[in-house]
C-alpha cells in the first residue's frame, strides 16, 4: 500500500505582479498549466491570471484602510483580497495557489487579525481510494508518489523557485512591555516587502519591516 500520509505540502509567499508573472513562464515551461474560476468559468489566458493576481496583491499592499475594516473590543478584524488558482501538470497532480491561513499578529495591547494576506502553493500528500472487501466500503489514504511520481519533484522545482527570490517575513510590532519580532511562516520577496512595509496596514499598527535589513 506504501506510506499513507494525509495533509499538504506548502509554502506561503508574497512577491510582485511583475515577479508573478516571471513565475507563472516558469510554470508554464516545464509543462504546467495555470487556471483560474470566476464563478463557473474557468479562464486560462494569462492575462486574466496576471489581472487578478495584481488585484489582490493592490489590496495587500494599499496606503487606504479597506471599507471592511471592523474593530472588536481590542481586535482589528481584516479581510483582503483572495486569490486562487491551479496549477496543472500534464499526466500528474496538479498544485493549488490559495490564500495563506489567516493571521493574528499582537500589537501594544490590541491584536489584529488579518485574513487572505498572502498565498501559498499546496500539493496534497496522499490520494484517497475507494476499498471495498468483506469488511464493508470504506477509503484508504496512500502516498502520492506511488500514484503520481512526478507531482513532488515538479513542486520542489516550484517551492526553489519562490525561494529563490524571496527571504522569511520578518518584522517588529510594539507589544506589550516590550517591542518583538513577528514570524509568520511566509516568504517575501524585496520589493513586495518594500510595497508591504509602506501600506496602510504597517502605518496603522506601528510595524517595522525587517526581512531585508
Amino acid at each position: 500500500m506504501g506510506t499513507i500520509k494525509t495533509g499538504f505540502w506548502k509554502l506561503a509567499f508574497i512577491i510582485t505582479p511583475d515577479e508573478f508573472k516571471q513565475f507563472i513562464e516558469y510554470v508554464i515551461d516545464l509543462n504546467i498549466y495555470p487556471e483560474y474560476a470566476i464563478g463557473l468559468n474557468i479562464y486560462r489566458d494569462r492575462e486574466t491570471i496576471y489581472e487578478q493576481y495584481e488585484i489582490f496583491y493592490s489590496a495587500l499592499i494599499s496606503k487606504t484602510k479597506p471599507s471592511n475594516y471592523m474593530k472588536c473590543d481590542n481586535i482589528s478584524f481584516i479581510d483582503l483580497r483572495s486569490f486562487v488558482c491551479k496549477l496543472r501538470p500534464e499526466n500528474s497532480i496538479g498544485f493549488i495557489i490559495n490564500p495563506a491561513n489567516m493571521v493574528h499578529w499582537l500589537y501594544n495591547d490590541g491584536a489584529v487579525r488579518i485574513s487572505d494576506w498572502a498565498v501559498q502553493i499546496t500539493l496534497q500528500k496522499g490520494v484517497s481510494l475507494n476499498v471495498e472487501n468483506s469488511q464493508g466500503k470504506y477509503f484508504v489514504y496512500e502516498d502520492i508518489k506511488l500514484h503520481s511520481p512526478q507531482s513532488y519533484p515538479l513542486y520542489q522545482k516550484l517551492t526553489y523557485y519562490i525561494k529563490s527570490i524571496t527571504k522569511p517575513l520578518r518584522f517588529n510590532a510594539q507589544g506589550v512591555e516590550a517591542i518583538e519580532e513577528v514570524k509568520p511562516p511566509v516568504r517575501i520577496s524585496k520589493q513586495a516587502a518594500d510595497d508591504f512595509g509602506d501600506s496602510w496596514l504597517f502605518t496603522e499598527f506601528k510595524f517595522k519591516m525587517k526581512s531585508y535589513i
